[in-house]
């Protein structure tokens, strides 16, 4: 929710639906949302249960031409990433 607050566009921004790839692609969910100056990517796996089960390490997105070369905050991690793809 704080997210939501501190930044409106990206739940108000344009929405892109992400193709998934690599191994386990089918159990995974990807979507942006760019606003502003400001982006947001998502990705969560499908049906979780039995999921610790799944090797889901080389599913990720290619990231469209508009989102590249940005510097991400994982969220969960606090990692910082420059990538154009992005992986579990």
């Amino acid at each position: 929710l704080r997210l939501r607050r501190e930044h409106p566009a990206l739940v108000t921004g344009d929405y892109r639906d992400l193709t998934a790839t690599g191994e386990g692609a089918e159990h995974l969910v990807a979507y942006a949302r760019e606003g502003g100056d400001a982006a947001l990517v998502v990705l969560v796996t499908r049906f979780p249960k039995g999921a610790e089960a799944r090797d889901l390490s080389g599913a990720g997105v290619e990231l469209p031409e508009s989102l590249q070369g940005k510097r991400w905050l994982e969220l969960l991690s606090g990692r910082t990433l420059i990538q154009d793809t992005l992986t579990l």
